[in-house]
């Protein structure tokens, strides 16, 4: 969208967000704006460790140069965490999302999942919510914090004001490609 495309944004159900809309609205991102307001570093390799210990713990080895896990699996996680954060920052740009990080009573981030593992160096701030100060209906979690359907909510805003389109009961059911692997298509089902 930020460089010119039209989007189309296909959803299964008659309705937007579905599991997201139910959701607590958190999402994990390594090495994050929040994290580097703050002046904490989320190494790339400490990040890299906890990720693949936690997504492929019987396999982990950390004098590996892969880890363990095969030269795929790393590539999608090393993928995830040097990209991620610019997503974000992307949605916050060109889509109208607005995020903070989740908060307790006590205004200290929630600690991760697993923070007690050695391999996480960076024990608090990787969880975000939206930030529903603006909008006070959506507030679920401490200090302002919004669920999954102020994500939704906040998304949808965004993508009103741009060459966005959503079709509701159209679910994708295949990528198709030319034979240079390079995507050229997708394969919907409307019901029909």
């Amino acid at each position: 969208i930020s460089q010119g495309s039209s989007v189309i944004i296909f959803e299964k159900m008659p309705f937007l967000g579905v599991t997201t809309a139910k959701s607590g609205g958190v999402f994990w991102i390594p090495n994050n704006g929040y994290l580097k307001s703050q002046n904490v570093p989320d190494e790339r390799l400490d990040a890299l460790q906890y990720m693949v210990r936690l997504a492929h713990p019987t396999r982990y080895v950390p004098s590996d140069p892969l880890l363990g896990i095969t030269q795929a699996e790393f590539d999608l996680i090393a993928a995830f965490y040097d990209n991620a954060p610019k997503v974000v920052e992307a949605l916050g740009k060109n889509a109208g999302l607005k995020y903070m990080p989740w908060l307790t009573w006590e205004d200290k981030a929630y600690p991760d999942y697993y923070s007690d593992l050695p391999e996480n160096k960076v024990r608090r701030g990787r969880s975000l919510v939206p930030d529903s100060s603006a909008d006070p209906k959506h507030v679920v979690w401490p200090k302002n914090g919004g669920a999954g359907p102020a994500l939704i909510h906040q998304l949808m805003q965004g993508l009103d004001k741009k060459p966005a389109q959503t079709l509701l009961d159209h679910k994708v059911l295949d990528v198709i490609r030319n034979a240079d692997g390079a995507v050229v298509g997708l394969s919907i089902d409307r019901g029909d």
